[in-house]
């Protein structure tokens, strides 16, 4: 198996710019900079023309070439509803019960590149007095990307990696027969006959010429291929949450990105302001009964299982749920290197367990 990539609760937004605007393409690396120092701008000024007209004294850890890149973005115009969400989100934090209650920081440190990676690693970029720990994404309903082995066999804890490629170990004549099809269909007759004996001249020649959705010839076999995944995944799930409920809370809690002690996270969904406090794994477990984890595999043309979480609330005597999926899938291209899991909520952040509204 490949080496897990980092765990990712939501992600930048491409180009957050109106409709009727002419688009211009930006990196995500602008994006995730305004995102990030125009919500640490509105915990410390008022308004955002007397945030953004000098560095103040408050913000920490950005460099001049940080700032200059900011404030260009900024005069350039493209990017005024980002600015007006993160500032916004910021003046949120600033003015809630749950956070600075009106109190004016004396420090709000950004982590800028150096972000904390590995196992249980709350996902924050900015530090409030030493005391507050702040995520700012924007984005998609990504919760995490993980190894399969580690999603499926480890309740995503760091583990012994299968020796074996996830499609071979789990659904292997289903895989075979669906390399088979398509390397009959293009007639790719100078590549390995056997899946399990492709090179990397031969993974890199298929990445490279199959596209993205496969012709109408090959959906059959390719649906026998991802049924029998996600069956075959669903069942190893099964088997590894755990049969009690501290082991189900346990790894709902990590599913869920649940931290062992409290950050904040805040964002936006398409229109919808995410602002939260999030619990520590202490405060979740002594809120929350665990009642159900359901596990279905999914018929569709990408190995999909469904998971539906359910827990009793014990403060307001009622049962909380969150649901989502997970995509099994190649990260490079079909047949080539090893596939990962994409873990989704589909369900609204607000309606999760453990993610408290700071409204």
């Amino acid at each position: 198996m490949s080496e897990d990539r980092e765990l990712v609760l939501f992600g930048p937004d491409d180009d957050p710019v109106a409709p009727d605007r002419a688009r211009v393409k930006y990196s995500s690396k602008d994006t995730t900079l305004i995102s990030e120092l125009a919500t640490a701008l509105g915990m410390i000024r008022r308004t955002l023309p007397e945030a953004i007209a000098h560095l103040p004294s408050e913000l920490v850890g950005v460099s001049p070439a940080d700032w200059d890149a900011l404030t260009a973005l900024h005069a350039g115009g493209r990017h005024a509803e980002l600015f007006e969400h993160s500032f916004a989100n910021g003046r949120a934090f600033a003015t809630s019960e749950a956070a600075l209650r009106h109190r004016q920081p004396g420090q709000v440190e950004w982590s800028g590149p150096r972000k904390i990676r590995g196992e249980g690693a709350i996902p924050a970029d900015l530090r409030v007095d030493d005391v507050y720990l702040v995520s700012c994404k924007y984005g998609s309903k990504n919760l995490l990307n993980s190894g399969l082995a580690k999603l499926f066999d480890n309740r995503l804890r760091d583990g012994v990696r299968a020796a074996t490629s996830w499609y071979e170990d789990v659904a292997g004549e289903a895989y075979q027969r669906y390399y088979a099809a398509v390397r009959a269909h293009f007639a790719f007759d100078d590549l390995a006959s056997d899946v399990t004996t492709l090179t990397d001249g031969d993974r890199m020649v298929l990445a490279g010429r199959l596209e993205r959705e496969l012709p109408a010839a090959l959906v059959d076999e390719q649906a026998a291929f991802c049924r029998a995944v996600s069956e075959a995944s669903a069942a190893r799930w099964r088997r590894s949450i755990g049969s009690t409920q501290q082991q189900r809370g346990d790894f709902a809690m990590s599913l869920l990105r649940i931290p062992q002690a409290v950050y904040f996270l805040l964002g936006r969904a398409g229109r919808i302001p995410l602002r939260f406090k999030v619990l520590s794994r202490w405060d979740w477990a002594t809120r929350y009964e665990m009642r159900n984890f359901a596990i279905a595999a999914t018929t569709a043309l990408q190995p999909t299982v469904d998971w539906e979480l359910t827990v009793l609330d014990r403060l307001t005597r009622t049962e909380s749920s969150a649901r989502g999926h997970v995509e099994i899938r190649w990260s490079h291209g079909r047949f080539n290197k090893a596939p990962e899991a994409k873990v989704y909520l589909d369900s609204p952040l607000h309606a999760t367990p453990g993610y408290v509204s700071l409204d």
